[in-house]
Formats: structure tokens, C-alpha cells, sequence
């Protein structure tokens, strides 16, 4: 697996900025204005396939650190950007420059996908995010 590069990007306006980035061989989550770290207990009912795949979480946090994705759960989030999210705009943005903002660079292998958005998202984007929170083990974005 040959990764170029990956970055994502969510900030809530006046609130905390979570960042996933892959740089120099590390994965490294990042996050900046977070006064108050989230950490929360969560109940799963796990799937088949999140049992199978050992991704049962039952902590979330928002503390920043180096992360170890498994070369698995790297190809099924690429492969769920390839399948659902390949559709998405470039550039999603509103009138109203008072929100969220967001971006996704992703050059992994043969697949290059990029998109961002200042107070619009994607229908599909919250769950992208929830593919985020598999592929990190348990790291925030919001």
C-alpha cells in the first residue's frame, strides 16, 4: 500500500479543530482549541461484520495522538470513499459563513479523492465521519 497522502480536516466555528493526517510514515490525529477533550463511554451493539472486524469501540476521545490503523481497515475506508462518497462535489459552501467547515485529501495507491465545504456537507457525510471513528479506534471528529 503506497500512501501519498491523507488529511482530513472538520472545524466547528469557535469550537475545536479535528484533524487525521498521514505525514512522514505516522497517522496522527490532531486537534486544536479542544479546552475540553471529549471522552465518552459508549453501549455498541456490535454487527457480525464490526465483530469480525474488531471494531467494537467502546470509548471515544478527542486526545491527540499517534494512531495505528491496520492495513485492513485502511482498504475498507478507502473502499467506502470509492463506493459512496466518490460522487461528492469538490466544493460544498453556503451564503452563511458561520459553521462548520471540512476537508478530505486522500491519495492513497491509484485513488485520489478531495472535497471540502464551509456550512454544507454531503448527505453521506456524517457516516463518512463514522468510518472515520472505525479507521482511528475511537478518535472524535465531531
Amino acid at each position: 500500500m503506497n500512501i501519498k497522502k491523507f488529511y482530513f480536516q472538520i472545524y466547528h466555528s469557535f469550537g475545536p479543530v479535528y484533524r487525521l493526517i498521514y505525514k512522514k510514515g505516522k497517522w496522527l490525529y490532531e486537534t486544536e482549541l479542544d479546552t475540553d477533550p471529549v471522552a465518552i463511554e459508549r453501549y455498541i451493539r456490535a454487527s457480525p461484520s464490526q465483530d469480525k472486524h474488531n471494531e467494537i469501540f467502546p470509548y471515544v476521545n478527542s486526545y491527540p495522538d499517534q494512531v495505528f490503523p491496520s492495513e485492513a481497515r485502511i482498504n475498507r475506508f478507502v473502499d467506502y470513499l470509492n463506493r459512496y462518497c466518490k460522487h461528492w462535489k469538490n466544493e460544498y459552501q453556503t451564503d452563511i459563513d458561520d459553521g462548520m467547515s471540512w476537508e478530505i485529501n486522500v491519495h492513497i495507491d491509484d485513488f485520489i479523492f478531495k472535497s471540502n465545504g464551509i456550512g454544507e456537507t454531503p448527505k453521506n457525510f456524517e457516516a463518512m465521519c463514522e468510518r472515520l471513528l472505525y479507521l482511528t479506534e475511537g478518535k472524535y471528529f465531531g
